[in-house]
């Protein structure tokens, strides 16, 4: 290892810092950080749409992809099969 790249590393390792694993326990139980788990999880998914359509959901702001899953939802409601007799 060169000079250089000595001086630097040790300039710069304070910066890359795990986190303590004593941080991650509390009271001897597993602290979950983050957003927690909805009742109802989605999918995750490609889909390919033309151009224009996506545009204009993302036209309207943040909140796209809720409104075409809206969209889509609000589409199988006005289609539902009527079950068979």
């Amino acid at each position: 290892m060169t000079a250089a790249i000595a001086s630097n590393c040790s300039e710069n390792a304070g910066w890359i810092s795990p986190r303590p694993i004593s941080n991650l326990y509390h009271g001897g139980k597993l602290v979950r950080r983050g957003r927690p788990k909805a009742a109802i999880t989605k999918i995750h998914t490609g889909i390919r749409l033309d151009a224009d359509v996506l545009a204009a959901f993302k036209a309207q702001g943040p909140g796209w992809q809720t409104r075409i899953n809206a969209a889509l939802r609000d589409w199988l409601q006005q289609h539902a099969q009527k079950p068979a007799h």
